[in-house]
């Protein structure tokens, strides 16, 4: 289990610099816009922040990113044509979660047992 979350520490932490990095495409592709803006400044705050103990969770990181993951989202879905754009909406926002899933697993399980008994 603890290999598991090691693992998917590394794979939260690549969807971060892979949400950098689309925010850097996107700014390429799309007009600037407020949504753009926000989101490079948010790729510009995850290369400043050089505290380890800042990267020692998920829930450190993606507590302070998650308006980027949103913002990439946004901005992804409202390109054209969507379907050569989808992976910077979905892969990004699933690799964080995926490690916040593993931890939370266990207590939605039991809220479901709860409600179904």
């Amino acid at each position: 289990m603890e290999l598991l979350a090691q693992s998917l520490d590394v794979m939260a932490l690549a969807g971060i610099i892979l949400a950098a990095i689309a925010a850097i495409l996107l700014w390429r592709v799309r007009p600037l816009n407020a949504n753009l803006l926000a989101a490079a400044c948010f790729a510009a705050l995850a290369a400043a922040l050089t505290s380890p103990h800042f990267w020692d969770h998920c829930y450190n990181f993606a507590r302070v990113f998650s308006p980027l993951l949103l913002l990439i989202i946004i901005e992804a879905m409202a390109l054209q044509p969507r379907r050569s754009w989808w992976w910077l909406a979905v892969v990004p926002t699933g690799l964080v979660d995926s490690r916040i899933a593993l931890d939370l697993g266990k207590q939605t399980l039991a809220i479901l047992r709860g409600l179904i008994s």
